[in-house]
C-alpha cells in the first residue's frame, strides 16, 4: 500500500486535527509534509500515533514542527508503520495557513 493524502488544509486554529487510519499497514517511511502560507508569524503542527483512529486517550508525539518562517515547507521522515496517525494544530497558526501532506511506502 502507498499512502499519499492531504490531512490538514488551510487550517489555523488551535486543535485543529485530521486522522489517517492506516491499519498498521506496513509502511518502511512515513514523510509528512508541513507547508505554510504567506504571511505566517507563528504556530505549530504535531505529528501523533496512537493505536487505532478513535483512539481517546493522548496520543504519542512523534514531532513537532515550528514555523520558520511564511512561505516555507518543513519536512520530516519517520520509520515504521502506525496504525494511526493525525496532524494536530499545537499552537494556533498566526497570519496564514498551513497544509499538511503524509507519504508512505
Amino acid at each position: 500500500m502507498k499512502l499519499d493524502a492531504t490531512l490538514l488544509s488551510g487550517a489555523s486554529a488551535l486543535d485543529a486535527a485530521v486522522v489517517r487510519d492506516l491499519k498498521g499497514v506496513p509502511l518502511i517511511y512515513v514523510t509528512h509534509t508541513v507547508e505554510w502560507s504567506a504571511g505566517v508569524s507563528a504556530g505549530a503542527v504535531s505529528i501523533e500515533a496512537a493505536p487505532s483512529a478513535d483512539y481517546a486517550g493522548t496520543w504519542s508525539v512523534l514531532a513537532v514542527v515550528v514555523t520558520s518562517a511564511g512561505s516555507s515547507v518543513d519536512t520530516v521522515v519517520l520509520p515504521g508503520s502506525y496504525y494511526a496517525i493525525r496532524h494536530r494544530i499545537s499552537t494556533a497558526v498566526i497570519g496564514g495557513t498551513v497544509t499538511t501532506k503524509v507519504l508512505g511506502v
